[in-house]
């Protein structure tokens, strides 16, 4: 998540060796916790930005972080798909 870059469907992001690539569904951005609060994009690029290791080690991260954030050890209310891979 790059927060000076604009989503602009046509256009192009040119990406660097190592950069780290990471796709999902809106299920993390909208897991909630009990009080009705929302992950959203903030916490996930909070996530993002601190991102070290391999992938496996960003996503295992992400899934600690939801479950502790919604409070729940196994299913969500809505799907958690998510990509991570490291460019080369």
């Amino acid at each position: 998540m790059r927060r000076d870059v604009d989503f602009d469907p046509g256009g192009k992001q040119h990406y660097m060796p190592g950069d780290l690539l990471f796709l999902y569904t809106d299920g993390p951005l909208e897991a909630t916790n009990g009080k009705g609060r929302q992950f959203g994009d903030e916490l996930l690029g909070e996530l993002f930005a601190e991102a070290v290791g391999t992938p496996q080690q960003f996503l295992a991260t992400v899934l600690s972080e939801l479950r502790r954030f919604t409070g729940r050890n196994e299913e969500f209310d809505d799907d958690v798909s998510a990509v991570c891979i490291r460019l080369k």
